[in-house]
């Protein structure tokens, strides 16, 4: 059982963003999580994850849209990790309005990664790092 770290991540929706009902487009709904997961990355492993070892895959992603994200300035993208498998990882996700107190919910989503050995081709372990840094959200 992993102990649910609640992770918090603005993002500014873009006029790119939108499809032409004036809505983000639903694919786009992907991209607002990618960089949600990106920028935990980055922030909580750093230079950890570049270099030699073993690499994060989506092996699958899927999306309840909710309610239509209008052309606001940002949305707040919530995760947490819902599930650490020896090779693999469950994460959760919350796309919300970002400017009121009590927020809409405009999607709930999940994805699978796994964890990648580039140079034997084949899944390794999740790292020690990885689970440590994940379950005490520093």
């Amino acid at each position: 059982m992993v102990e649910n770290t609640l992770f918090r991540f603005p993002i500014p929706v873009r006029f790119r963003d939108l499809d032409a009902y004036g809505h983000v487009n639903n694919a786009t709904f992907f991209t607002l999580l990618e960089e949600a997961r990106i920028q935990l990355l980055r922030e909580r492993f750093g230079d950890t994850m570049h270099g030699t070892g073993p690499i994060f895959l989506i092996r699958s992603a899927s999306c309840e849209f909710l309610k239509p994200i209008p052309f606001v300035d940002r949305v707040v993208v919530e995760l947490w990790v819902e599930r650490m498998r020896r090779t693999a990882v469950d994460m959760a996700y919350r796309i919300l309005d970002a400017d009121v107190d009590d927020p809409l919910v405009y999607a709930t989503a999940r994805t699978t990664l796994v964890c990648y050995d580039t140079e034997q081709e084949r899944l390794a372990a999740l790292p020690d790092w990885f689970r440590r840094t994940v379950t005490s959200g520093s």
